[in-house]
């Protein structure tokens, strides 16, 4: 009988593993629909998700962006910002940002002349 892996619930592993299974379960997708996308076995990626397989290579994270349709850095962890950064910003304040920006663009300018 096989000896179950033991998690390290700190390791960067488990913490990829946590953001595949939360992309596939956004998709709706269940691991064997995931594991028939991907031609890998259910218990692959059952051991992925809970950080028990083991560092993952290159070319097996761009297969789990792939078919979760988002970027290696996603599943990384990394910030990608292409987000508007006054989101959030009630109109009053998103005015008062864009009157603040045009003020210091034409100060530049006036410096620079």
């Amino acid at each position: 009988m096989a000896v179950a892996k033991k998690v390290d619930f700190n390791s960067d592993e488990y913490y990829l593993g946590q953001r595949i299974q939360k992309r596939r379960k956004e998709l709706g997708y269940s691991q064997t629909q995931l594991a028939d996308l991907m031609d890998m076995d259910r218990s692959a990626i059952s051991n992925y998700e809970n950080g028990s397989k083991g560092e993952m290579g290159f070319k097996t994270l761009q297969r789990f962006a792939t078919a979760l349709g988002v970027t290696t850095s996603e599943l990384l962890g990394e910030t990608i910002r292409n987000s508007d950064p006054l989101e959030g910003l009630d109109e009053t304040n998103r005015k008062t940002v864009l009157e603040m920006i045009d003020f210091f663009k034409t100060k530049q300018q006036n410096i620079s002349a």
